[in-house]
C-alpha cells in the first residue's frame, strides 16, 4: 500500500514493504550543525528526533540507544530514559503515516557527548534510524559574574570597544524581555572601549539572570558587550543573641555564605554545647546549613 505522501518521497520509503529499512533522522533545535550532528555544550538542552512510517499508532514502541564515539565497536547500550535528566515523546501518526519520536536530553553531560539512534518497533518489524552524534561544542565564555543581596544596589559595568561614534546604549535582561537606557557619555575618537555602566536599585530576586550592554550607530548597526550574570543572594534571619554570648557575624573566604559565630562574654563562662558555636547561611535559599542553634554559656561551678 503506497499511504505516504510524495513530498516524503526523500525522507521515507513509500511503501509498507519497506518498512524495516533505515530512515534518515531529523534533528530540531538552534544546536543542530548537520543533518546527523548536533554540536552542544556541557550543560545545554539537546532536542533529537527521528520520523517513522507505520499503518496505525496500535502496538508501536520506540527504544533510543547510544554508544561512545572512541570506540566504533562498541556496544550500543538503551538510554536509561527512567531517569529525570531524558524525557521520550512519542505523536500520534498524521495523515501521511509519520510517526514522530523525540529524546529531550533536558542537561547535557559529559557522558552524553556520544552517538544515538532510535529503534522503532511496529507489527514486529524494525526501523533504525541513522546514527546522531552529539559533539562538543567550544566551552562558552564564562560570564562576569556581579553577586548581590536581594534590596541592595548593584552597579553593572561592560567595556565595549569600538571604532565608530554610538548614538545610544542599552541594558538589556533579555530573559525578561526588558531594556533600559544607558547614559551615554562623550564619546572621544582613539581612546579605546568606550566602558558603560548602570546602577540597578532595590533589586529583587527577580532581577537573577543575564544581562549585557548594547550600542548602536548611526548606520543601524549594533555590537554587545560580554554577558554579565547577576546573582540576588538571600540574607537569612538573625539568630537570637545566646544568653552570656557574644555574637558575631563573619564572611566566608571563598564563598558566598556567611556565618555567625559567638564566644563567652567572660573569663568565668563556658560553652554549655561545644559543637555549636556557629552557624552557616545559604544565601542561595535564605536558610542555615544545619538547624542547631547556638550555643549559650554558663557560669563554671568550681567544687
Amino acid at each position: 500500500s503506497s499511504g505516504i505522501n510524495a513530498e516524503y518521497g526523500s525522507l521515507i520509503h513509500s511503501g509498507y514493504s519497506q518498512i524495516d529499512t533505515v530512515i534518515p533522522v531529523i534533528l530540531l533545535g538552534e544546536s543542530v550543525s548537520e543533518k546527523t550532528e548536533i554540536s552542544a555544550s556541557v550543560g545545554d538542552s539537546v532536542t533529537i528526533r527521528a520520523h517513522f512510517t507505520a499503518r496505525n499508532f496500535s502496538e508501536v514502541a520506540v527504544i533510543w540507544e547510544t554508544r561512545e564515539q572512541q570506540h566504533q565497536q562498541s556496544e550500543w547500550i538503551e538510554v536509561p530514559t527512567q531517569l529525570a535528566s531524558y524525557r521520550t515523546l512519542i505523536s500520534n501518526i498524521n495523515n501521511n503515516g509519520v510517526i514522530s519520536a523525540t529524546l529531550l536530553i533536558e542537561r547535557l553531560s559529559q557522558n552524553d557527548i556520544a552517538d544515538y539512534r532510535a529503534i522503532f518497533w511496529h507489527s514486529n518489524k524494525r526501523q533504525t534510524s541513522e546514527v546522531i552524534r552529539i559533539t562538543s561544542a567550544e566551552p562558552k565564555p564564562v560570564p562576569q559574574v556581579l553577586s548581590v543581596f536581594e534590596g541592595s544596589s548593584a552597579v553593572m559595568s561592560a567595556s565595549i570597544a569600538t571604532e565608530k561614534e554610538p548614538t545610544a546604549a542599552e541594558l538589556l535582561y533579555p530573559e525578561n524581555k526588558k531594556t533600559t537606557t544607558v547614559t551615554l557619555s562623550q564619546y572621544l575618537s582613539n581612546t579605546g572601549p568606550i566602558t558603560l555602566t548602570h546602577e540597578l536599585q532595590k533589586i529583587m530576586l527577580s532581577d537573577t539572570g543575564i544581562y549585557k550592554f548594547r550600542m548602536r550607530f548611526a548606520d543601524g548597526t549594533s555590537v554587545t558587550s560580554e554577558n554579565i550574570l547577576l546573582k540576588v543572594k538571600r540574607h537569612c534571619r538573625k539568630p537570637r543573641t545566646p544568653a552570656n554570648t557574644i555574637i558575631t557575624k563573619e564572611d566566608i573566604p571563598g564563598s558566598e555564605n556567611y556565618q555567625y559565630s559567638v564566644q563567652c562574654d567572660g573569663d568565668d563562662l563556658t560553652l554549655m554545647f561545644e559543637g555549636q558555636t556557629r552557624i552557616v547561611c545559604d544565601t542561595e535559599t535564605g536558610q542555615y546549613t544545619t538547624t542547631s542553634s547556638l550555643t549559650p554559656c554558663t557560669h563554671q561551678h568550681n567544687n
